[in-house]
């Protein structure tokens, strides 16, 4: 979801101010950026799973159109890769497009 993207594009440039500034401690650098790097993580993470939560209730509603573009949002999640092949199974089984 674009929120979450959002945030993690906006930490990820955090990061990149914080690897340029050569006037902070060097262990203080290292710490805040691996914290920032945990929060990139955790935001794209969360943003993966909001989007194959509403490819879910898309599908439940009849609207797999709209399921099929959330589902292409998820990525290459290793964490969500059953739950996306049996979601992406599910809609191409029952409700394929017509060519």
């Amino acid at each position: 979801m674009r929120c979450y993207g959002e945030r993690a594009r906006i930490t990820a440039g955090q990061i990149r101010t914080l690897e340029a500034r050569s006037d902070l401690d060097p262990g203080y650098r290292a710490r805040t950026a691996a914290y920032l790097e945990a929060s990139v993580a955790s935001d794209t993470k969360q943003g993966h799973v909001a989007s194959l939560t509403a490819a879910g209730s898309a599908a439940a509603a009849a609207d797999y159109a709209a399921a099929r573009r959330l589902i292409d949002q998820v990525g290459d999640d290793p964490e969500l890769a059953d739950r996306v092949a049996k979601l992406r199974a599910w809609l191409d089984r029952s409700h394929s497009t017509p060519p």
